[in-house]
């Protein structure tokens, strides 16, 4: 019973300790755990009166390498209560029990250091991308690629700059 959820399982956001959404979902036997977003959906008038959902927009890569855009949660330890008590799944109790133990050590120091959430966003990194580059007939090549959102944020604001130097012989 004590693997369902630990310590571990727990990240601190604005000082605060909460669960991922999936992690709980997980603990709770759901066959498939994205399920536990539609009880957040449902119930989420009366999970936001205990304090944000903290949610998190995040990309994720599909098995055909298509990206789409996913929302996760953080919750606090009464919205992960009440998650458990809406899930009605065998395992409820139990995880509902563990959680209060998990939220009280971490409350009273008896734990070891959670991972704490980032703040800051990490390094931007150069990423692979995809090009595509065809001759036109004025000596110039047309460049087609396809980069993150961040990415072509930065040479948009670039090119509004100083448009010039953006657009050069191939």
């Amino acid at each position: 019973m004590q693997d369902l959820i630990s310590v571990s399982d727990l990240h601190v956001i604005n000082d605060e300790p909460r669960v991922l959404d999936l992690r709980l979902a997980e603990a709770l036997g759901f066959e498939r755990p994205r399920k536990i977003r539609e009880i957040i959906e449902r119930n989420r008038h009366e999970l936001e009166s205990f304090g944000t959902l903290a949610p998190r927009r995040r990309a994720q890569l599909r098995a055909n390498g298509a990206r789409h855009l996913v929302t996760e949660y953080h919750l606090n330890e009464p919205q992960a209560l009440i998650v458990c008590m809406f899930s009605r799944t065998a395992r409820a109790a139990d995880v509902r029990r563990l959680l209060v133990e998990v939220f009280m050590a971490w409350r009273q120091g008896k734990t070891v250091p959670v991972k704490a959430h980032h703040r800051r966003p990490p390094a931007r990194r150069w990423v692979d991308t995809e090009l595509f580059c065809g001759w036109r007939g004025n000596g110039m090549c047309h460049i087609e690629m396809e980069v993150p959102d961040w990415f072509a944020e930065q040479v948009l604001d670039l090119y509004h700059r100083a448009p010039g130097q953006i657009a050069r012989n191939c």
